[in-house]
């Protein structure tokens, strides 16, 4: 009985210690630790922090890469920062050991804001530096997220994003574009010469100075109906640290011709063209030059031919695109200053796209409370965009597929030779599409300007005072001019259908200007931040002031070539419109945002 007492007690004094000790673990933390290594070479990692949202702890790798770092809880997230590195968020999940794996990413630094990843938003950060349209680029890494829609693959093509769908054939459906907290207008009533084609400023930005993307499908509260299609924040690239970093790039590449369906041969040609002819007369069948091999005609080289007119149009582009970048400062203010050109020739020959930009971003501590952020930003893009839809007058591509292999694209002189003087339009009616190549593609010509203050007052360290105020202004000059030499006539009808003139040639010119004047002020308070709770209150209200308008005009029949003036079309076939309006915006908005353990989220938005 004693034994069976002593044992009893023993026992008794085994879980009173185990639960003294669990108390203790509580109260003292719990000890996690790991090893970080680089994804690329698999090398051990020294010099990272490592930290948790709203605990004050904090650890550095060592030579090993070996960290230890106590904690008050298995449930919160681990981060692990290292410049030039994407930030690692982990959530511990009760584990006492946790291993990193860096993926190196240029452009990142320590103290990046913190980040609450609620189910309705898509952060991604990792954007390729080669690209040379940011669309093209965004749309790869929000793939499953935003659907994207380019009028064609020639460069710098007009494209549109969509986060819930084409859902109304009256109100725009595209997300709203946020750009380092200033609105970017996308245009949806800008016009454009080119038929289909356009307005996307996000062929302004640089891909080499975005930093993050964040998606928010839901923000119809923040911003109103406007925002119903969802809202994509850009954040650009900005000072990290004092040290000065010089960053160039330099990128050379080639694109081969696109590969097409395949078209009919001349004898193909002249095997349809004879079926086609049976229900004709003989004098309408002897009037057409292609039917007729007398090798002695004069006609017979420009008719007999095996010209494949897809080869003529589709060549081979060369891309560049060029940079560089300076980053530093001091602990006044840090900055970053970047210089790109892009230009990415188009395969069909004299298409093009190009982009001449200048960044330069600052954020300077004028008082232990007070902050501020200016950015100046000037870019400007050149857009040789072909018609490229099923018109047979004015669309190169289009005239390269319908157009019969038996005509030469070239005329002869007089002893036969080829010269380099372009035939006119065949006897069927279709033009020669070499004619609307080079100096004959549509020029499209755009400008930005815009300028951002952003000052931040810090009354304490939860609760600040945040400002924002900027400017922007556009600009854009369109001009197209189609001649009369190599080009089919083509008829002018009313409403009815009636033909009432014959166009031979055709000017269009457009000019339009934008200016965005936008201020935004608002309160943010973190009342709640602890590893269990966190809570996030934001007030305040902006303001958004838009002036636009545009002159475009069109005519037709100059009376030469050598005029390509609009002033010189035919008064009776000429064409003006324009419009000047102004818009203005104002609203007051509420926000909070609480988090449980970062991994329930509750918010709530109101304006």
């Amino acid at each position: 009985m004693k034994t069976a007492k002593h044992i009893k007690a023993l026992w008794t004094m085994m879980v009173l210690l185990c639960s003294l000790s669990s108390l203790m673990a509580q109260e003292n933390g719990y000890q996690v630790t790991g090893r970080v290594f680089a994804s690329e070479t698999g090398q051990a990692m020294a010099g990272v922090r490592i930290t948790s949202p709203d605990v004050q702890a904090a650890a550095m790798t060592d030579a090993e890469g070996r960290y230890e770092i106590i904690l008050p809880s298995l449930e919160v997230l681990l981060v692990a920062e290292a410049p030039d590195y994407t930030k690692q968020v982990v959530p511990l999940k009760g584990r006492r050991e946790v291993d990193f794996s860096m993926t190196e990413v240029f452009g990142k630094g320590f103290y990046d804001a913190q980040w609450n990843a609620a189910s309705s938003e898509v952060l991604v950060s990792n954007l390729s530096h080669d690209a040379i349209s940011f669309p093209d680029n965004l749309a790869h890494l929000l793939s499953g997220q935003v659907r994207s829609q380019k009028s064609s693959g020639a460069p710098g093509a007009s494209a549109v994003m969509f986060v819930r769908g084409l859902n109304s054939l009256h109100l725009s459906a595209q997300p709203l574009y946020v750009v380092d907290g200033v609105l970017w207008q996308m245009g949806e009533d800008s016009h454009s010469i080119v038929d289909g084609f356009y307005n996307n400023p996000l062929h302004l930005i640089d891909p080499a100075d975005i930093e993050r993307v964040r998606l928010v499908k839901d923000a119809s509260a923040l911003w109103g109906s406007k925002a119903s299609g969802g809202v994509i924040y850009i954040d650009t690239k900005r000072g990290r640290d004092m040290a000065t970093r010089i960053e160039a790039r330099f990128g050379l590449g080639l694109q081969m011709p696109f590969d097409a369906i395949p078209m009919m041969d001349a004898e193909a040609y002249r095997l349809y063209a004879t079926d086609v002819m049976k229900g004709m007369k003989a004098d309408q069948v002897d009037k057409l030059q292609f039917t007729d091999d007398d090798p002695t005609k004069f006609y017979y080289h420009d008719t007999h031919n095996q010209t494949q007119w897809l080869n003529e149009v589709n060549k081979p582009s060369l891309m560049q695109n060029y940079g560089i970048s300076v980053s530093g400062g001091d602990e006044i203010a840090l900055y970053r200053f970047s210089l790109g050109y892009a230009k990415h020739a188009g395969n069909i020959v004299g298409s093009a796209f190009d982009r001449l930009n200048v960044r330069f971003n600052s954020d300077i501590h004028l008082t232990k409370k007070l902050d501020l952020a200016a950015d100046i930003a000037y870019s400007q893009t050149s857009t040789q965009a072909i018609f490229d839809g099923l018109d047979v007058v004015r669309s190169p591509y289009y005239m390269a597929l319908t157009k019969s292999p038996l005509y030469a694209p070239y005329q002869r002189n007089g002893q036969g030779m080829v010269t380099n003087r372009l035939n006119d339009a065949d006897e069927l009616g279709v033009g020669n599409p070499l004619v609307l190549l080079g100096d004959n593609v549509p020029s499209l010509d755009k400008y930005r300007f815009n300028m951002n203050i952003a000052p931040t007052y810090r009354f304490s360290q939860r609760l600040s005072m945040n400002a924002l105020f900027g400017f922007t202004w556009d600009k854009a000059n369109e001009g197209l001019f189609i001649p009369d030499a190599g080009v089919a006539d083509s008829r002018l009808c009313n409403a009815l259908g009636e033909v009432y003139a014959i166009a031979q040639n055709e000017v269009r010119d457009m000019m339009a200007r934008r200016s965005v004047l936008s201020a935004d002020a608002h309160f943010d308070w973190q009342a709640l931040a602890d590893w269990r709770h966190h809570l996030d209150l934001s007030a305040g209200g902006r303001f958004y002031a838009l002036n636009y308008g545009y002159t475009a005009g069109q005519g037709f029949n100059t009376g030469s070539d050598y005029m390509t003036a609009l002033s010189n079309t035919n008064s009776n076939l000429r064409f003006l419109t324009g419009f000047d309006g102004a818009d203005r915006e104002a609203a007051w908005y509420m926000n909070a945002d609480y988090a449980y353990l970062q991994r329930y989220f509750i918010a709530w938005n109101a304006s």
